[in-house]
């Protein structure tokens, strides 16, 4: 990861996936703690998810993502994402950054590095579904809304796509 894509972030970045599955266990389920934390922050305490809707049965089917500032074992984590494959698709979801830390474009370079896992599984598209202040966000990263508005958790969402070639 190049810090090249974020000129606003003084920092190297790198952003790691891992399964919570494999022989990498131990390093999964602390860096999954890590993913945890930052969902809490984000859409718990702060938006007023319940912990039973945001924290849910898929944690051990979903690549997570993890975005970190500095390469060292020390480095702070500052965002996260999980990746699903549902019916065929791919779909990310649960995509946080840290209060102190948005509007640095740390949030393109998490999803940069989810869509070229994507792209590395063979998908031709990617799917998601943003909360209505979101929406900007991911149609300055060439997504489009498809379908109408619907809530989720008490929040207006709206389901958008991504063709990757």
């Amino acid at each position: 990861m190049s810090s090249e894509r974020v000129r606003d972030f003084p920092k190297p970045l790198r952003v790691e996936g891992f399964l919570t599955t494999g022989d990498n266990r131990a390093q999964s389920s602390a860096w999954l703690s890590l993913c945890h934390s930052i969902r809490r922050r984000v859409f718990i305490d702060e938006q007023g998810v319940p912990e039973n809707l945001e924290l849910d049965e898929h944690e051990g089917d979903a690549e997570h993502f993890i975005l970190f500032a500095g390469r060292g074992s020390d480095a702070p984590a500052l965002g996260t994402a999980r990746l699903r494959l549902i019916n065929g698709h791919a779909v990310v979801q649960r995509v946080a950054i840290l209060h102190p830390y948005r509007g640095q474009n740390l949030g393109r370079v998490l999803m940069e590095a989810v869509e070229d896992r994507v792209r590395s599984l063979g998908q031709p598209s990617i799917q998601l579904s943003a909360q209505l202040t979101a929406v900007p966000f991911y149609e300055a990263l060439g997504y489009t809304p498809d379908g109408g508005i619907y809530i989720d958790a008490g929040i207006d969402h709206q389901h958008m796509s991504k063709p990757l070639n």
